[in-house]
């Protein structure tokens, strides 16, 4: 299973990110920066026009599936034993 990161959004209400994602901090992300995996969870980070990380986004890794970023806003999913 393959799963990506929000596109960029600019002062999206949480309602109406895609399901299961959560905004974690910041209030005007303009574009990805990174992805990562962190504790169970799937991260995104965005940032703004001049490169400061200024938001995040995040969802609960899919229930039995181990995942692995590639960095730039993809994630990869398997099942896990």
């Amino acid at each position: 299973m393959t799963l990506q990161c929000p596109r960029a959004y600019l002062g999206v209400r949480q309602d109406l990110l895609p399901t299961h994602w959560e905004i974690v901090s910041g209030r005007v992300p303009l574009r990805l920066k990174a992805s990562q995996v962190q504790r169970g969870e799937l991260l995104c980070i965005y940032q703004d026009e001049k490169g400061r990380s200024v938001g995040s986004v995040r969802r609960l890794a899919p229930g039995g599936y181990k995942c692995i970023s590639d960095g730039a806003g993809s994630f990869r999913c398997r099942r896990g034993r």
